[in-house]
């Protein structure tokens, strides 16, 4: 078990954990997808909430949208180029600060498509010091237009210009 009182180091369980985005699609559809490879660290203190820092990598090329011919079309050039921009990122800057009773606000630079860009967004963390299973869950709004994806004047009409991501990452402790 993880001793309380100091930040340990949690490493995020890409099996575990779940990476998905809405987006709208033509003004009426809706697609949903996800991200299947996610790595990284969490780092925490049981005893502070607010202590929660992140440094989180998403692979671009496990997107999913259970449409294979989407999907080629979203890795390639003329969407998220996986093989010239291969990960988004996001590294935390600030420790989590409360916003509001069981909500939490974490801030740091979020990379996506080569664009960095100074984020917060809001968090709720979930500790089993039992098992030393740490759990982060979050939901927020990615534009477009803030990450340089422009997909042309007629595709830009189509997709939404908002993102809604919701992340759940699951970590265990690291071990010595």
């Amino acid at each position: 078990m993880a001793a309380h009182g100091q930040n340990k180091q949690f490493i995020v369980d890409s099996d575990l954990s779940k990476f998905t985005f809405v987006v709208e699609h033509l003004g009426v559809a809706t697609v949903k997808g996800s991200f299947s490879e996610i790595d990284g660290s969490v780092w925490f203190d049981a005893l502070s909430p607010d202590s929660l820092k992140a440094n989180i990598v998403v692979a671009v090329a496990s997107v999913d949208t259970d449409n294979k011919l989407r999907d080629k079309e979203l890795r390639s050039e003329d969407f998220l180029d996986a093989d010239r921009y291969p990960t988004m990122s996001f590294l935390s800057e600030r420790n989590g600060v409360r916003r509001s009773k069981g909500e939490r606000l974490i801030q740091g630079r979020m990379k996506i498509y080569g664009k960095t860009r100074l984020i917060e967004v809001p968090y709720k963390v979930d500790y089993n010091p039992e098992t030393d299973v740490l759990t982060v869950k979050t939901n927020f709004v990615v534009k477009r237009s803030d990450y340089g994806l422009s997909f042309g004047i007629l595709m830009d009409a189509l997709i939404s210009e908002e993102i809604n991501v919701a992340v759940e990452a699951i970590a265990r402790l690291k071990q010595n």
